[in-house]
């Protein structure tokens, strides 16, 4: 007969996950997504993991009450210490079908602080982050490469997804300052979306848009043979 084992994983760094298996508990890894996340961002293999089994039966039913009822004894969803986003009833499935984003612990500033050494001194941080790296293989050939890929920025730059130039183009479109062109007698002559554009517009490309934006700024009386000031 098939058993339920409600079992308690906690890694290295501190992180804790209740879950559910029918398996060996030592070997089974777990399926929480913020746990495997964590797992897979530090390099935590299964044997750095410590496994304590909590309950076992063989009655589902059973299973689902003990389950729930330790759940809320532990404080699996609130306590910044489990990984969990839901209460174990022995349903399993996708967990974040059941996420409530409204709970508040999903919007608490410095949530996972613990783990990344915030509040510890510079000995301690050292300390902590020495240790993670003592659970990287270093010989693993699959694991040098992401290394290489994950620190190289020039090939980040090649492979992202996002292209930044545009969102970069919008964002300048919506801090342009408008400026007018003014003779010498302070007559206005033109409006520019920008000092950049205006230096487009005069075709005086070896001056910068800041010998303009200093007149603006009063720092100067003319520049290109033109007073300018901004629209507003």
């Amino acid at each position: 007969m098939e058993k339920y084992i409600l079992y308690l994983k906690t890694s290295p760094l501190g992180l804790k996950y209740l879950g559910k298996t029918t398996k060996d508990p030592s070997k089974y890894i777990g399926s929480g997504k913020i746990w495997l996340r964590h797992l897979k961002k530090h390099g935590i293999s299964t044997d750095k993991i410590k496994t304590e089994i909590l309950f076992e039966t063989d009655n589902l039913e059973e299973f689902k009450i003990k389950s729930k009822e330790i759940s809320i004894k532990l404080n699996i969803v609130e306590s910044e210490e489990f990984a969990n986003l839901k209460i174990e009833e022995g349903d399993g499935g996708d967990t974040s079908k059941h996420i409530n984003y409204d709970n508040p612990v999903f919007h608490k500033k410095g949530r996972a602080d613990h783990l990344n050494g915030v509040g510890l001194t510079e000995g301690e941080r050292k300390k902590i982050f020495t240790e993670r790296s003592k659970l990287i293989d270093y010989s693993n050939p699959e694991r040098i490469r992401k290394i290489k890929d994950n620190t190289d920025w020039k090939k980040l730059i090649e492979n992202r997804n996002t292209d930044y130039s545009k969102f970069l183009n919008i964002v300048h479109e919506k801090n342009k300052k408008p400026v007018l062109q003014l003779d010498l007698e302070g007559n206005i002559i033109m409006e520019h979306k920008s000092a950049t554009d205006a230096v487009r517009y005069l075709n005086a490309k070896k001056y910068s848009s800041s010998t303009i934006t200093n007149c603006c700024k009063g720092k100067g009386e003319t520049a290109l043979g033109y007073k300018w000031k901004y629209k507003k």
